[in-house]
């Protein structure tokens, strides 16, 4: 109903459709939101922002209406009309328009204000990615002040994770391990779980199954991850969990592979979900790789699909208890 609204008033007033969202309060005084359809609705609520957003740059974005969007956010939280998840990406999105569209220093002052009111640190990747893809001497000053900004707010813990998971996300691998052996201070376990759940969610749509796969290992390796059972093993369902709902047969058995390697056993939940995987992942082979009906038209039995990293790690999973 709020979208209709921003799509089809003649001129957009964001004060307009704050005053709309208290009216829709009153109307409806039992309709809240919940987390467990968080992730269902979060791509409503980008539409709606990017609504307003779109209309509001041709009537004129400018520092002040920046603010009123601000606050219809802060609105529509305090009305329990949406809610922020942990995993939100609603302000990554929000600050990543303003660096399009506005330019940093809006996006910086935007994503202090999620900090301050909103308790909402998730737009840190987004600043540090655009310093990182930048690649100047201010970029690399600015992206130092928001780490440091960041961590008045946050444990140094968690902004590390968030930087260290966006560059693994963007494969710059030797500057993500020199962070890591310059630490001076543990990075927890728990933060690198919720950066890597993070960038996940703002993954969702073209998911890369190698970033969760090397952020994992680095966890592991460098970050002792696996000294820490209950996060460990909570980061290796995660991964099961994705593996399964996008059918990713040959990832879920990467995962389990990686995170055998450090000990860390599955649990019974765990086995099950790795073998219902592997098995949906044998029946679209059938259907589409071998013969007599697959695509491809090669057999199970041939060199290519008996001597692959797969089938390698199958049998590994055949012969553990």
């Amino acid at each position: 109903m709020i979208f209709r609204i921003a799509e089809e008033e003649e001129t957009l007033s964001i004060r307009d459709i704050t005053d709309y969202a208290y009216e829709l309060r009153t109307l409806f005084p039992y309709a809240t939101c919940h987390y467990d359809g968080f992730f269902e609705t979060q791509t409503e609520y980008k539409k709606l922002f990017a609504k307003c957003f779109e209309r509001l740059e041709r009537q004129g974005l400018t520092s002040a209406t920046v603010d009123e969007l601000i606050d219809f956010l802060r609105c529509l939280v305090k009305l329990d009309i949406i809610q922020l998840h942990p995993s939100e990406t609603l302000t990554v999105f929000f600050i990543n328009i303003l660096l399009k569209r506005v330019g940093w220093t809006e996006a910086l002052n935007t994503w202090q204000k999620f900090l301050t009111s909103l308790h909402c640190p998730n737009g840190t990747v987004a600043l540090v990615r655009h310093c990182l893809q930048q690649n100047t001497d201010e970029s690399r000053k600015n992206m130092q002040f928001v780490l440091h900004r960041g961590s008045t707010f946050l444990s140094q813990s968690r902004m590390t994770a968030m930087h260290l998971a966006v560059l693994i996300g963007m494969r710059r691998f030797e500057e993500a391990e020199k962070i890591c052996d310059q630490a001076t201070s543990a990075i927890e376990a728990e933060d690198c779980l919720m950066a890597m759940r993070l960038m996940n969610s703002l993954k969702a749509r073209s998911f890369d199954d190698q970033f969760m796969l090397d952020f994992a290992a680095l966890c592991l390796r460098k970050l002792k991850l696996a000294e820490n059972k209950e996060a460990v093993q909570s980061m290796q369902a995660d991964l099961l969990r994705i593996c399964d709902i996008r059918h990713m047969g040959p990832a879920a058995l990467r995962v389990y592979d990686l995170f055998s390697e450090y000990g860390v056993e599955l649990r019974s939940e765990e086995k099950t979900r790795l073998a219902a995987v592997i098995e949906k992942h044998a029946s679209l082979s059938k259907k589409w790789i071998f013969k007599p009906d697959g695509f491809m038209n090669i057999s199970a039995t041939d060199d290519i699909i008996t001597k692959s990293e797969e089938a390698k790690i199958q049998e590994k999973l055949k012969a553990s208890p």
